[in-house]
């Protein structure tokens, strides 16, 4: 029979486990890897674009084949108008959060700011920047918990102009859910925790 101690951190490590499962569960990743094309051509995918329940609209949405040297290693998309405003909104008109973006450089290294800002349901907005480093590739960027009851998610593509890929989110409001790699360890910590209490009960029989 497990004693007091025991009982508290097997509770523990099922809530870990359970939490972390539940974020992964929850979390929709848009990652537009259904539209690579093994060519060297910028292709069009036409706008607004759709996947997972939600839904990307620009003047002019584009995508480089995996052969184009712009190509990051994973399909990403650009708004070829500067200046074009691109809009993420939610198919059903469902309020979401979103919990991180790959963001790359277009041309080259040539630093970029991308300024986002999210249209929260009856309450305003909020802005986030995110300056890319300036070396070609994906990095990813995390938004704050104010992103979250969003009806909306726009930004400008503006000089020297980016990519955008891997937009981490979930379908309705309350407080923006923990960035999805930091469930990881927590998932780990709980499995941990279980080992633990299983082996205390084997020293203990």
């Amino acid at each position: 029979m497990m004693n007091l101690p025991q009982k508290i951190l097997s509770a523990l490590a099922i809530l870990a486990v359970t939490s972390s499962v539940s974020t992964l569960a929850h979390a929709t990743v848009i990652d537009f890897e259904s539209l690579a094309l093994n060519n060297n051509a910028v292709n069009n995918t036409g706008s607004p674009y759709s996947e997972d329940g939600f839904s990307i609209a620009a003047t002019t949405l584009s995508f480089f084949g995996t052969l184009e040297n712009r190509f990051t290693g994973s399909t990403a998309l650009l708004n070829r108008i500067g200046k074009g405003v691109t809009i993420l909104t939610n198919d059903m008109a469902n309020p979401f959060s979103v919990q991180s973006i790959d963001l790359s450089e277009l041309n080259g290294n040539r630093v970029a700011d991308v300024n986002f800002t999210g249209q929260v349901s009856g309450a305003g907005t909020v802005m986030q920047t995110f300056t890319l480093d300036g070396v070609f590739g994906n990095e990813t960027f995390l938004f704050n918990a104010s992103f979250a009851n969003l009806t909306s998610l726009s930004w400008v593509q503006i000089s020297p102009f980016h990519q955008f890929d891997n937009i981490v989110l979930n379908e309705g409001g309350g407080v923006s859910p923990v960035p999805l790699p930091a469930a990881l360890p927590l998932m780990a910590a709980g499995l941990g925790l279980m080992g633990f209490v299983g082996r205390r009960k084997k020293q203990a029989a």
